[in-house]
């Protein structure tokens, strides 16, 4: 039988500030080239993954390091982000592989947002520091639709936005 081919997109289409960003613009092609060459292919569009290692410029691990070393950070206290463990990731894309979920484009991502000052807010409960902030009135934010996904997190009790986080935490830092 034809291979599937799964490919993972990502949920910065939806932010009108990225949307014409060289890397939005690349996904978008490499999904219509998927969809147009592949007999049976899975396109994940995936929000802001967090796990192990990974670039230090990432939100998480700048977060992170901000926090623990008490550097500065400039918060944009309009921006949210959706943070979703890698693992999640892994577990919700076989899940819909079982499902026969063919030729379709479905997103993966967590059930809410998360604002940068909720985020700070755990982080420093989690380190016992306190974040040195300086705040912007400025950022994105926008919702993603996940129906295909949200059973996942109520299935297996991953609905608490702050425990969510915790955990990620505990995993990864």
């Amino acid at each position: 039988s034809e291979a599937l081919f799964v490919y993972f997109s990502t949920c910065s289409i939806y932010d009108s500030s990225k949307s014409n960003s060289p890397y939005v613009l690349h996904k978008l092609h490499m999904e219509d080239i998927i969809h147009t060459a592949a007999k049976k292919y899975l396109i994940l569009r995936v929000s802001n993954a967090v796990g192990k290692g990974g670039n230090p410029n990432l939100l998480m691990n700048y977060l992170v390091n901000s926090v623990k070393e008490e550097k500065i950070i400039n918060v944009h206290t309009l921006a949210t982000r959706n943070l979703i463990d890698a693992d999640d990731i892994k577990n919700i894309t076989l899940e819909l592989i079982d499902q026969g979920r063919l030729n379709q484009i479905i997103n993966v991502a967590y059930l809410e947002n998360f604002s940068t000052s909720e985020i700070l807010e755990i982080l420093e409960k989690f380190f016992s520091k306190n974040a040195k902030t300086e705040l912007h009135k400025s950022g994105q934010t926008y919702t993603i639709s996940i129906p295909e996904v949200e059973q996942y997190f109520i299935k297996n009790q991953l609905t608490n936005k702050e425990n969510y986080l915790l955990r990620i935490l505990e995993r990864y830092y």
